[in-house]
């Protein structure tokens, strides 16, 4: 929905095969751009909770989590090239954040602030 905060949650563990370091890129795209975060995770080490916030623009999105970005990159090789058994991944939640306006909130402030001088003037 447009105008609406989103925050996505997830937990995120080293491979747990090899002391490896992963890299992992976690986004939220939609037309108005992407956002997201990019986690570096030892191979042993154990569930960690991250998560970010954003705001939708009212057009479909994706979450995608990838190991295969540019800077990702060390020696010119993805350090997650050819293993197609990565980081462990669990509890992916996405919840949405009641925003509320402060406009709102000042003209109903000030609609009462009138009650109350009316009520005076009396």
């Amino acid at each position: 929905d447009a105008g609406m905060q989103y925050r996505l949650s997830y937990d995120l563990a080293g491979n747990n095969r090899n002391a490896a370091t992963d890299w992992v890129r976690a986004v939220a795209t939609m037309s108005s751009g992407n956002v997201g975060s990019t986690h570096r995770i030892a191979g042993g080490d154990g569930f960690n909770t991250f998560s970010f916030t954003f705001m939708g623009d009212g057009s479909l999105g994706r979450l995608v989590f990838r190991a295969d970005f540019p800077n990702a990159l060390t020696n010119g090789r993805y350090p997650n090239q050819n293993d197609n058994i990565g980081l462990l991944l669990d509890n992916i939640v996405l919840e949405s954040i009641p925003v509320y306006e402060p406009s709102t909130l000042g003209l109903l402030a000030l609609g009462l602030f009138g009650l109350i001088f009316t009520r005076r003037m009396r």
